[in-house]
Parts: C-alpha cells; structure tokens; sequence
C-alpha cells in the first residue's frame, strides 16, 4: 500500500530538509505553504519519489489566497518544474480548472480533482452524485475528503469506496479528524491508489505520520 508524505514548509530550504527525509513512496508538495518564490525545478530533482503539487486555496482548508488564475500559474510551473501529478479543487472556476486538466494532460502528467468538506459528511447518495459530477470531468483521481464527526461517517466513506461506480478514474475517499482515521486505513484496503500522511506538521486534521499509518495498517493486516 503506498503513502504520500505532505512535505509543507514555509522556505525553500524547509522543503529541501524535509525532502531528505522522506521514505514515502511520493510526495505532495504543499505550494501554498511556501511564504516565499523558489526553485521548484531544484526542489523536484532532489525529492526522489514523484511529486504531487498542490496549492490549495483557503477555501478549501489551504493557506493560499491569490486567485485562480494566479494558482493555475503556480501549477503550470509545477509541471513545467518536473512534478508527476497536480491536485486541482473542484471548486475552481469551471474554464481555470479545464485548462489545467488539459494542461495536465497534454504534458503527461496526472491529474487528481479533489473535494475537501470541512463542515461535516453528507450522505451517500450525496455523495456518489458527488463523485458521479467530479468523475465526468476525466480526471486519472478523484479525491473526496469530508470531516467525520462520529464513526459512522468514516463507514459511509468506506460504502463509497466499496461501490465502485461505473467510472475509469481512481478514488480515494476518506473522512479528516481523528474520527476519521480509521476511514484512511479503509480507504487503502479499499482500493484507494496511496493515502496522504503528514511529514512533520499535519496539513488537514486528523492525518498521521508514515511510521504511525505503517503501524495502523500493520496492527490490521491492511
């Protein structure tokens, strides 16, 4: 089963640290965490494992507060930098978030549609309308990540991941929060591609080390 480890650091020379450390197999990149320009195109070579880059707009539950158009630059310097994946909100403006998928696609690098609900989780029905809209938009992933409030929402993550809808892309779908660890672990034994783990600081709540996810999957044969 593979993790992601979320490298998110203010400078440059954060990133560059915490990328020595990694063991992960991939990593995503945390743009919107950076408080300063630097060469990604350096940061990517030295990071081993292929690079996720996102920059995740407050909005969202990220630190990034410049327009849409603004983070559809960032990303196109990602790839253009060498990253392997981008993550692209659903809720970006309908004509940025086309381009950047067919940006994406045209420069082979993959693409990962994410929902990120801080208010609670619906329900399934909502949600599998959710991911019916999101997997129309031919994203290679979707992610749905939504906060868990109790234990059951963390099984209507997990009834999601199980029904497998008649689409081609790959999901990942999970709940955020400390009810909803668990669901991370579900999400993997489900089918989920790789699972995001914090490397240092978390970035969403309820998301936990490699060592401590590796212990969790262990302790449950995942």
């Amino acid at each position: 089963m593979m993790l992601c480890s979320c490298i998110a650091e203010s400078t440059m020379d954060g990133c560059l640290r915490a990328a020595a450390t990694v063991t992960t197999t991939l990593v995503e990149h945390r743009i919107d965490y950076l408080e300063e320009e630097g060469d990604l195109r350096t940061l990517y070579n030295v990071i081993r494992q292929p690079v996720i880059s996102t920059v995740r707009p407050v909005w969202e539950g990220g630190r990034s507060t410049v327009e849409d158009d603004e983070r559809e630059a960032m990303l196109v310097k990602a790839m253009d930098a060498g990253c392997a994946a981008i993550d692209v909100e659903l809720g970006t403006r309908q004509r940025i978030r086309g381009q950047l998928l067919r940006k994406a696609r045209n420069a082979s690098v993959l693409t990962i549609l994410s929902h990120h609900d801080f208010s609670g989780t619906p329900s399934l029905p909502e949600l599998e309308a959710l991911l019916e809209e999101m997997a129309r938009l031919q994203p290679d992933i979707v992610k749905i990540a939504t906060l868990a409030r109790t234990k059951g929402d963390g099984d209507i993550m997990a009834r999601l991941m199980d029904a497998r809808l008649d689409h081609d892309c790959a999901l990942i779908a999970f709940c955020m929060g400390e009810a909803g660890i668990q669901s991370r672990i579900d999400a993997l034994r489900l089918g989920a591609p790789f699972m995001y783990v914090s490397h240092g600081s978390a970035t969403a709540p309820g998301q936990v080390g490699a060592q401590d996810m590796e212990r969790l999957m262990g302790c449950q044969a995942v």
